[in-house]
């Protein structure tokens, strides 16, 4: 009778932990699905007369970054975003409600929001979600703000 050679332990071992940790991953797949995905935050609050806005914590931990590109270029602008602000006081989400026209800002205006930290606000006196208008001014000194375009015509003079 012939002996079938037993492959060595060590060499089986990392095809074997694989196979296992493909498997546990196909679980938690299939078990994310049939419950319907991550569990869910509640839904976040707006603003409203029976709510109280998150208080500003951190006055001089972080400040946004006027990147030096954009320096170099002049380009100034206002950003304005909306934030969710998580009960822990953190930022969860940033979303630019309206651009400054130039990517860098925009991108330095995000960065600075997720460093923010609130006092989160509260609705019925416990602390929940909530959206937040963050605004961002980049202006350089000594440069003169640019001057509204025009809006009428298909064409505008610069």
């Amino acid at each position: 009778m012939r002996q079938r050679e037993v492959p060595n332990d060590s060499a089986a071992r990392p095809a074997l932990h694989t196979a296992v940790r493909a498997g546990a991953w196909v679980v938690c797949v299939a078990l994310l699905v049939a419950c319907g995905g991550p569990p869910k935050s509640p839904a976040p609050f707006e603003l409203t007369d029976s709510s109280a806005p998150p208080q500003f914590l951190n006055f001089n931990e972080c400040r946004p970054i006027y990147p030096a590109e954009a320096k170099r270029n002049a380009e100034q602008g206002r950003v304005e975003m909306r934030v969710l602000i998580e009960t822990s006081g953190t930022i969860s989400q940033v979303e630019i409600a309206k651009s400054s026209g130039f990517p860098l800002l925009d991108q330095a205006a995000q960065s600075y929001a997720r460093c923010l930290r609130y006092e989160p606000g509260r609705k019925d006196g416990r602390a929940v979600p909530m959206w937040f208008d963050v605004p961002v001014n980049f202006m350089l000194q000594g440069v003169r703000a640019p001057e509204a375009l025009p809006t009428t015509g298909w064409a505008h003079k610069m």
